[in-house]
């Protein structure tokens, strides 16, 4: 049911939803994040993920996107 209730809602929401009345939504909103961002066993990257992350420009305004053909679908 908490999955339901999570999948593809922002944290902060789902916390709101999820709390009890009174519950200081930013603070277990920060605790839930942290306990994420320490919880990693079990996790590794998709591969090429890394290269493709490297390759990506530093700055956000100097993605260039290729240039695709054109054809007809």
């Amino acid at each position: 049911m908490v999955l339901h209730a999570i999948h593809g809602v922002r944290i902060t929401d789902s916390v709101k939803n999820l709390v009890p009345a009174g519950a200081d939504i930013h603070c277990e909103t920060a605790t839930l994040i942290a306990e994420e961002r320490e919880q990693l066993e079990g996790i590794s990257a998709i591969p090429g993920s890394v290269e493709l992350l490297t390759r990506l420009p530093s700055q956000p305004n100097e993605c260039r996107l290729p240039a695709y053909s054109k054809r007809q679908c």
